[in-house]
């Protein structure tokens, strides 16, 4: 085995979310694609689903990938492949573990590219693109070539800026291949666009993400094991609504959103908005660089991230104690209040019977009173928070309490309140 390869140390025995046998690699072609990896190791036979590539904190390629095999025997012999080439890279393989695959990928990359449809080969990525395009520019430049609705993917680095990157999806796999032979390396306002074949696995691992907890060699982050399911919006319109809100994400769950108001009550071009899945998050990423419906002239195109609840959180609790505080509370409301704030509430203010949890988050902590949670039953075994709060990562990962490894984001107890736990009776009476 050559110096580069082989056995790197890891919790031996481990599954995480169904999977136990992992393989890194690393010195990967930037443009590599899942077909490549599952032709470079045809005789161990990675499903395209099993592969996961690892993004810097610029939201590029890397250069590494993680693969899932199906037992210890093929990994033996995936290693066997260790500095043998792709193309003209020489390839360094290691024997990796779910954790680090976690880690070093996220939770909500993982789940998403294990979905069914991940091999769906009508998409383009696109390379090269002017840091101010828009969804409509994308759209525009491919004419006839017929793009599904919203299925432009607008990709943002870690650091909230554009990376010149997108994935668009096709109607059809022979619209994403007829496009490229006509239109790669064709021009976007003076800047040369390189078009290369992907699939819909590429662009759920690369729009949607963890909450970011540290930094890897080679400038990638590491991950927490929660997957984010907010996002933040920038660059929406002063006079915004929530009921424009709802409607630039028409089609998708919506379960909360919080407009940022300055002390005179007018919103500062920021928002947050919560889905009700993971799959609406990353859905949300479509409208990255969108318009609200309606726009006129000179407005600008919306900025959407993908945001952790904890952030969320952390503003409005900056905003109840006084903290400087950025925002003001919406006004309005349901019954029984919503994200921030007594009886009139503001998270989900204005939907029917009220807010985003009856009453949760206004209280004097995130989840005192009533039992809930943040998802009895959701998020896979006994739930995301199991009956206190956001305690129990657990439950899909296996196992069932305790550490990560052991399927646990906390101890049982959790919460992000009192023991009484949870978020106050759920996502709220829609």
């Amino acid at each position: 085995m050559g110096g580069g390869g082989g056995i790197r140390p890891g919790p031996k025995g481990v599954s995480i979310g169904g999977i136990s046998h992992v393989i890194r690699v690393r010195g990967l072609p930037f443009d590599c694609t899942r077909m490549d990896l599952q032709h470079f190791f045809a005789s161990v036979g990675p499903t395209a689903n099993g592969i996961f590539f690892v993004h810097r904190m610029d939201g590029r390629s890397s250069g590494e990938a993680f693969v899932v095999l199906h037992s210890q025997e093929a990994v033996r012999q995936a290693l066997m492949q260790d500095k043998q080439k792709m193309g003209s890279r020489w390839l360094d393989i290691f024997e990796s573990h779910p954790g680090e695959l976690f880690s070093r990928v996220g939770a909500a990359a993982v789940t998403l590219g294990a979905k069914d449809d991940v091999g769906y080969a009508g998409v383009l990525k696109m390379r090269g693109l002017p840091f101010q395009t828009t969804v409509p520019d994308v759209a525009t430049w491919f004419g006839s070539y017929r793009v599904a609705p919203h299925g432009v993917f607008i990709t943002m680095g870690a650091d909230g800026r554009p990376t010149g990157e997108a994935y668009v999806i096709f109607e059809t796999p022979e619209d994403a291949v007829a496009a490229r032979e006509a239109l790669n390396k064709q021009t976007m306002n003076n800047r040369w666009i390189d078009l290369y074949l992907a699939s819909k696995g590429d662009v759920y691992t690369s729009t949607v993400h963890s909450p970011i907890v540290g930094q890897a060699h080679g400038g990638c982050p590491v991950y927490a094991n929660t997957p984010m399911t907010c996002a933040r919006l920038r660059g929406v319109p002063s006079t915004v609504t929530e009921e424009e809100l709802f409607r630039f994400f028409a089609g998708l769950q919506v379960i909360g959103l919080y407009i940022c108001r300055d002390s005179s009550g007018r919103a500062t071009g920021e928002a947050y908005a919560e889905f009700g899945s993971l799959d609406d998050c990353q859905q949300a990423m479509s409208r990255n660089r969108d318009y609200m419906p309606g726009g006129g002239v000179g407005d600008r195109p919306i900025e959407v991230t993908a945001a952790s609840k904890e952030e969320v959180l952390q503003l409005i609790e900056l905003e109840k104690t006084g903290g400087v505080p950025p925002t003001a509370p919406v006004p309005g409301g349901g019954a029984g209040g919503g994200y921030g704030g007594g009886g009139g509430g503001s998270y989900s203010g204005g939907r029917p019977a009220g807010g985003y949890g009856g009453g949760g988050y206004s209280g004097s902590t995130y989840g005192s009173g009533g039992g809930g949670g943040y998802g009895q039953a959701s998020y896979g075994g006994s739930s995301y928070g199991g009956s206190s709060g956001y305690g129990g990562y657990g439950g899909d990962y296996q196992q069932s309490s305790g550490s990560y490894y052991q399927g646990g984001y906390g101890s049982s107890g959790g919460g992000y309140g009192s023991s009484g736990g949870g978020y106050a009776g759920g996502y709220g009476r829609y």
